[in-house]
């Protein structure tokens, strides 16, 4: 009775502290400290650890001092042979073998690493729930309780306002009631007719019920929104700062402050207690926003405080209070977690790091069940029953409707009213994204940070770490396995995925680790103790697999196949195979197979075989894929070493894809896909699959087809043996799918020189001519290619292409493929048969005696195109210039009536070097007659399959026998020349020698091909400019036209035509032939002549005349003139060739002649602007202008679209270069000074091209290579070849590797570690406290005790709270005011007022007989009436009423200011601490000392 009331309280809460009973444990260090001694008796595992350990130091005691290397080599040996006798007595001769070495158990690997904390944390646990049932008795458990209550006061106060006042929007609507009247008056028109007016008025009736009620509402509003709603709102903002002061506290006293310390907890339980209580009000379900946001901040602070100086024990505390929170923490509440990493030191030698302990334990305690959660979140269950219980009363009607919800595998989902105690899957992910697994790999691996970058060195670990090594991921991958069966639900699919994933890189690590140890130490480490650790790997291994492959559902088989297989042992694959054809359920495969020694007899068992198809029928599809894909990244990783089980793998996936019916339907695809990735890695299987598909074609149908499509038959090499099947079917009718098969398997093959044997090739041809022979024994000769054309047209068109035609086509397409004649073999070959080299030449096959070939060549005797093709492509027919002059040529022949053209080119390509030899035999006529047919070929295609192929030129034919004469030139070094100058010497004499050529294009197109090779070699380009000479001088000389003329076919005799043709299609050509003439103008003295003649100021027909008679030649046309001529060619170029410079340079060479003067010392003047006298020649002369302006643009633009588009610099530069000297032409033929005699050309601005000038002026006929572009040429020829190339199977195949997600082992294991480290998600960081002041003033003891003093310090929070309450009464007045103001106002909104208005009314006039007359005039007619209208000063009013309401509204709704808040705290404590002071006893007053 002479206690505080709060005493008995403290009295009883001294022996009931939430931490009390570990508080002694967690004074010095780690919290389970206390618990070590008893773990020693307790745990089984701890007297074989010291066992372990005293063999280890007698070992090295018994080793000699003066042999320190041979001790440290031994001292492994002597350990692991100790370990190994302790647990299994074996002898030393079984360890020669992994079968005779039994790897340890679970108990043996605990024994090596266990971890005590997390053997103690049940005990945690539960020393943690009995902390969490009396935190109701601390103090802030009340202030909370009393704020929430408030907050509901506020909150209700405030939806009951927000009613009001809804109900005050709508009823302001509902004031005035709105009709409308009609009025009506008659009048009387002009014609004596009455007619009606009629209008309408408004009429605005104020309800005064509506008003009443009004008027009522906007007083409850008042009422509610100053009484109930402004109170409750202070009130809660006075308990919040007193909640904050309270933490304050707290907080100052854990930091070792001074303020005032209770006499019941210590700083650091009252810090606990203080989390708990906010972590209490958290799990409860409160609708309020702002008070679940301020628990949070308080409990940020709170946890701050605690991160700032946490020992493992807090961490263990703050994760379990948030595992137990409701769904949705892992969004504010994953920061909490921040753990401590174990540091690598590379002295240590074990793994006992109690934060290495503590990182699993946090760990465990995440996984695994959440024990009592059920009850932490009950509150949950309450809203969820009843959002059930409204959902069932609005669906009561419809429960037919309901739907299942089902998973990915078609079954339901788990129980929905279930959910309210569960965390959501993002949660899960968030909570685990915090623990530090990087470090806590970088830890087991010895790797060390510094400087932020990671160190790793395989030598810092130890054959005795490695076994440590193995027990800790064992026991790693087994609390990953417990977490895979906690949440064994489709809801945790994602997070099972990160399981698995952590599971995954267990492996990797461990693996990648391994693989680097044994590199470093396999000379070094003892056999018997290599081959332990290699036991160990393997078995732990299993384990891993095991758990992966025990969750079938949860989408964590995909990491089955992206664990690394290549490192365990022969054995232990098969073992882990052959488990994974069990059942997926781990009880079921626990001691599988210790008998075994035959595992493909066992794994061919047709039991288990069955039992694998059912498995796989029942199983989902993505974990079928999953499962076959880690069976493909078995073989995968494999060498050959192991053939036999990478072929029990690869027979197990195709029987699952296409043998088993009920498997093949869901797993073909993927089957197909993954065995094309097995069989890139090892070809052989190829084989394989191919003798098992033999026996079952009938049985699997249309799918052999889709597989064998698929698979990478290029990397196949196969023997005769191999091909013998594929001939096989090949001989089988063509509609039948064996005959399907092999088509696709020899199509898919890479036939590229060298890679299959040449008798290989041969053989298959062999073959595929004798399967057609067979299958279309007809002919197939029409009597013209046009109409073999024509027909082949309308076959492509009507799609009616017969089974036989495909085969025959497809034949064509693979006997062009095959490299058959020696030359299109290697240099050898070729330059052999160009030089009659006997051995070459016994290579072929004998046309007249080889009984190979008699099928075929029987088939040449009659005409069939294919076996023709073929004879001459490996027969002598092909080979030999005599046999194929003789013979060659007809079967050539029979192969062109047939329509192939581009056999035909294929044909020519190998034949023509031969001619080589005797190039007088080009004027066989039979080989005329081919080549003409070729070259008019396209007029075939144009008149008689018009619907297929475009008539642009050049035509099909003629665009590919020119990509086969670019071909033959690139080819030279083949035919053993130095240079292409015979290769194109030989054509263009082949090409003049035909009939009429020079009128036809496709022969011009090939010699523009032809020239634009001679171009740029001098000495190419002279014998080809001695040719077009030649032709000069025998054709074009007898006409008065030009070599150009003569090729364009128009006559010039008799005609003066300004505008000569040209050749702007061929511009290579034009060059030689334009130059031709050139030559030959300058070498008759014409030309010189003509300048004389003109500088004389003779006009041009005169001079043409004069100067043909002293030289005495025939006077040609003046526009036959080599300037002329040029000038044309340069202006109908495109301008994007690259002759075009060179043009206009040849025509400024002869623009800016000048005669030779008549005496020394004479500087005549230049007679270009002779050339462009007359009106006419004006006007051309302005052309040419412009068309030099036009090529300065083009060459600007495309220079801007280079640097816009970032393209290579160098073809901005040229561009601009050639923009530049476009721009130098323009002035010298528009600047009159350049002609005249007195120019001074240094003088001249670097614009001339001062040194360009004199070049001209000088007479240098030199050419401006440098202006010409010749990447052109050369891509042009390079694309030639390609196409070339491509249409005829020439192009490098390259292949498509499907390479598995495991197959990424471009890194070394240790830059795989590295980089797997660097994989992981970023943690939140750590909250930080901030330093804050008190929130409440304090008031010193000496002023509360002074009565001035504390009058003096009150009068501040008093005058504060004078000028709250003196703001609240004036906002209280104005909303009270502005509601009356509104009620009076809203009356008079609308005003009925007298209208008058003035209406014209005509009657519809009147009708006599037909005739109708308007109306004589209308009727004036007044309407007097009344109308409501709105009073716009009234309404200006009435806005700005409610303008200035809801400005009072906000300044009522918003909270008290802080200041405000404050002085009433500060009078509350003053309040508070004096009544304290001065208690009541027996009616006198006792003051209480200072230090009360």
């Amino acid at each position: 009775q002479h206690m505080s009331p709060h005493h008995a309280v403290q009295q009883d809460l001294q022996h009931m502290s939430p931490h009390h009973a570990v508080h002694q444990d967690l004074q010095h260090m780690s919290p389970h400290h206390g618990v070590q001694q008893d773990l020693q008796h307790m745990s089984p595992h701890q007297m074989l650890q010291q066992d372990l350990r005293n063999i280890a130091e007698e070992s090295q005691q018994t080793l000699a001092p003066s042999a320190p290397l041979e001790c440290a080599e031994s001292e492994g040996e002597l350990f692991s042979e100790a370990r190994e006798n302790h647990f299994g007595d074996l002898a030393e001769e079984s360890i020669k073998s992994d079968m005779s070495i039994v790897p340890f158990t679970d108990s043996q690997l605990h024994a090596l690493y266990h971890n005590v904390e997390l053997e103690k944390n049940l005990e945690f646990v539960d020393h943690w729930l009995d902390t969490q049932k009396n935190i109701d008795k601390f103090q802030l458990d009340e202030m909370l309780v009393n704020y929430l209550r408030v907050r509901t006061m506020l909150g209700t106060s405030k939806r009951k306002y927000e009613t009001d006042r809804a109900h005050v929007e709508t009823l302001s609507k509902e004031l005035w009631v709105f009709s409308s009247e009609t009025i009506e008056e008659e009048g009387e028109c002009e014609d004596g007719n009455t007619v009606v007016v009629t209008r309408d008025s408004k009429v605005a009736e104020y309800n005064d019920n509506v008003a009443q009620s009004l008027r009522s509402r906007l007083k409850q509003c008042k009422e509610t929104l100053t009484e109930d709603y402004s109170l409750h709102c202070f009130r809660a903002e006075v308990l919040k700062v007193k909640i904050d002061e309270f933490l304050h506290s707290v907080i100052v006293r854990q930091e070792g402050g001074v303020v005032e310390r209770t006499l019941v907890y210590s700083s650091a339980e009252e810090v606990r207690l203080t989390i708990s209580v906010l972590f209490k009000f958290l799990r409860k379900d409160i609708q309020d926003e702002k008070m679940v946001r301020d628990l949070k901040q308080w409990l940020d602070r709170m946890v701050a405080v605690v991160l700032s100086e946490a020992t493992l024990y807090d961490h263990l505390f703050l994760l379990n209070h948030i595992m137990r929170c409701p769904a949705g923490v892992g969004k504010w509440g994953a920061a909490y977690i921040q753990p401590a990493t174990p540091v690598t030191d590379l002295e240590e030698t074990s793994f006992d790091n109690p934060f290495l302990d503590h990182l699993i334990t946090i760990l465990a305690t995440v996984l695994l069940p959440v024990k009592e959660r059920r009850n932490f979140v009950h509150e949950f269950r309450m809203r969820h029953q009843w959002v059930q219980e409204a959902t069932d009363e609005d669906d009561c009607e419809q429960q037919d409707k309901v739907w299942t919800v089902l998973d990915g595998e078609g079954s339901e989902e788990e129980d929905p009213g279930e959910c309210w105690a569960q965390l959501r899957e993002i949660d899960l992910v968030a909570l685990i994204n915090q623990i530090p697994v990087d470090h806590m790999f970088r830890y087991v691996l010895r790797i060390e940070e510094r400087d932020g970058t990671d160190h790793y060195n395989v030598q810092h670990s130890t054959q005795h770490s490695f076994l440590k090594l193995y027990a800790f991921s064992t026991q790693f991958v087994y609390l990953m396995r417990e977490g895979l069966k906690t949440f064994n639900t489709p809801k945790y699919r994602q997070f099972a995925k990160r399981l698995g994933r952590l599971i995954r890189h267990t492996v990797h690590y461990v693996s990648d680790h391994w693989q680097n140890f044994k590199k470093e130490n396999m000379t070094n480490i003892d056999p018997s103790m290599l081959l332990r650790l290699q036991v160990e790997y393997d078995n732990f291994f299993l384990r891993a697999a095991k758990c992966i492959f025990s969750s079938q559902k949860l989408g964590t088989w995909q990491y089955l196949a992206d664990i690394p297989f290549a490192t365990i042992s022969p054995n232990m694959l098969w073992r882990i195979f052959y488990v994974l054809h069990l059942d997926y359920r781990e009880e079921y495969h626990s001691d599988f197979a210790v008998d075994i020694t035959d595992w493909s007899k066992a794994l061919s068992s047709p039991d288990l075989q069955l039992q694998f198809e059912e498995k796989c029928s029942e199983a989902g599809d993505t974990e079928v894929y999953f499962l076959l894909s880690a069976f493909a990244n078995m073989a995968i990783s494999r060498g050959l070493e192991d053939k036999v089980f990478i072929e029990r793998a690869a027979l197990d996936l195709f029987d699952v894809g296409f043998v088993c019916e009920s498997t093949r339907d869901i797993c073909s695809k993927n089957c197909r896909d993954l065995l094309s990735g097995v069989c890139h890695k090892h070809p052989f299987l190829l084989t394989t699959i191919l003798g098992v598909m033999s026996d079952r074609v009938q049985h699997i149908g249309q799918l052999c087809g889709y597989l064998l499509q698929e698979l990478p038959w290029v990397a196949w090499r196969p023997d005769t043996e191999d091909m013998k099947q594929v001939y096989d079917w090949l001989m089988m009718p063509v509609a039948t799918v064996e005959s399907h098969l092999a088509r696709i398997i020899i199509s898919h093959m890479n036939w590229e020189l060298g890679l299959l044997p040449t008798h290989l090739h041969t053989s298959t041809a062999i073959k595929i001519v004798q399967a057609t022979v067979r299958h279309n024994p007809d002919t197939g000769v029409a009597n013209s290619s046009m109409v073999t054309m024509t027909n082949l047209a309308l076959v492509s068109i009507t799609s009616l292409a017969s089974a036989q035609t495909q085969f025959a086509n497809w034949a064509w397409e693979t006997i062009s493929r095959l490299h058959l004649h020696m030359m299109d073999r290697g240099l050898v070959e070729s330059r052999g048969i160009l030089e009659g080299n006997p051995d070459i030449f016994g290579q072929l096959l004998d046309y007249d005696l080889n009984n190979e070939v008699e099928i075929i060549v029987a088939a040449s005797v009659s005409k069939h195109p294919l076996a023709c093709y073929t004879c001459l492509l490996l027969t002598q027919l092909g080979h030999s210039l005599p046999e194929l002059l003789e013979r060659g040529l007809v079967l050539l022949k029979a192969v062109q009536d047939a329509g192939r053209m581009d056999h035909v080119l294929e044909l020519l390509m190998y034949v023509t070097p031969l001619f080589m030899s005797d190039i007088s035999s080009i004027e066989t006529t039979a080989f005329k007659n081919i080549i003409v047919t070729l070259l008019t070929a396209d007029q075939s295609y144009i008149s008689m399959a018009k619907s297929l192929i475009s008539g642009t030129f050049p035509g099909p034919v003629t665009r590919e026998t020119g990509n086969m004469l670019e071909k033959i030139i690139a080819n030279y070094e083949k035919y053993g020349q130095r240079s292409p100058n015979l290769i194109i010497n030989l054509w263009m004499k082949i090409l003049t020698s035909l009939p009429c050529w020079n009128v036809n294009n496709s022969a011009l197109f090939l010699m523009d091909i032809l020239c634009s090779h001679s171009f740029f070699d001098p000495y190419i380009h002279s014998e080809t400019l001695l040719v077009t000479k030649e032709l000069h001088q025998k054709c074009l000389l007898e006409s008065s036209g030009g070599l150009i003329n003569w090729i364009t076919g128009i006559n010039y005799s008799g005609h003066k035509l300004l505008f000569p043709s040209s050749c702007a299609q061929f511009p290579w050509l034009a060059y030689f032939f334009l130059q031709a003439e050139d030559i030959h103008c300058r070498d008759t003295g014409l030309w010189s002549a003509i300048v004389k003649q003109l500088s004389e100021h003779k006009l041009l027909e005169d001079a043409l005349v004069s100067a043909a008679t002293k030289c005495e030649t025939s006077a040609p046309l003046s526009s036959q003139l080599p300037i002329f001529r040029w000038l044309q060619q340069a202006m109908d170029t495109p301008p994007d060739h690259p002759m075009v410079p060179i043009f206009w340079q040849r025509f400024f060479q002869l623009f800016l002649s000048r005669p030779m003067p008549s005496y020394e010392g004479e500087e005549p003047r230049g007679v270009g602007m002779c050339f462009f006298v007359g009106m006419l020649d004006t006007w051309f002369y302005n052309k040419i202008k412009a068309g030099l302006k036009a090529l300065q643009d083009f060459q600007n633009k495309k220079s801007n679209e280079n640097e816009v588009q970032s393209s290579d610099s160098d073809s901005k530069m040229f561009s601009d270069k050639l923009s530049k000297i476009y721009k130098t032409f323009y002035m010298w033929l528009d600047e009159a000074k350049i002609l005249d005699s007195t120019l001074y050309i240094p003088a001249l601005s670097p614009v001339y091209e001062p040194e360009k000038l004199a070049q001209v002026l000088s007479g240098d006929r030199t050419l401006w290579m440098d202006y010409i572009d010749q990447q052109v040429p050369l891509q042009e020829h390079g694309k030639a070849i390609l196409e070339w190339e491509t249409l005829h199977f020439r192009v490098k195949i390259e292949e498509k590797l499907r390479k598995l997600s495991t197959l990424t082992n471009e890194l070394t294991p240790s830059e795989r570690i590295l980089k797997r480290l660097q994989s992981y998600e970023t943690r939140i960081p750590s909250l930080v406290l901030k330093k804050a002041a008190s929130p409440i003033p304090t008031v010193p003891m000496s002023t509360l005790v002074c009565q001035e003093a504390l009058h003096h310090f009150l009068q501040t929070p008093l005058a504060m709270l004078n000028e709250m309450s003196t703001q609240f009464s004036s906002n209280t007045s104005a909303y009270g005011s502005l509601n009356c103001s509104y009620l009076e106002l809203a009356p008079l909104l609308w005003k009925e007022e007298d209208m008058e208005v003035f209406v014209k009314k005509a009657c519809p006039g009147t009708k006599c007989g037909k005739e109708k007359f308007d109306c004589s005039g209308a009727a004036q007619i007044v309407l007097n009436y009344t109308e409501a209208k709105k009073q716009e000063a009234v309404k200006v009013k009435l806005e700005t009423n409610r303008k200035d309401w809801d400005s009072s509204e906000t300044r009522l709704l918003a909270a008290p200011a802080i200041q405000f808040v404050t002085a009433a705290s500060v009078l509350n404590n003053v309040s508070h601490r004096i009544l304290m002071m001065y208690e009541k006893d027996l009616g006198k007053g006792n003051v209480y000392s200072q230090n009360h």
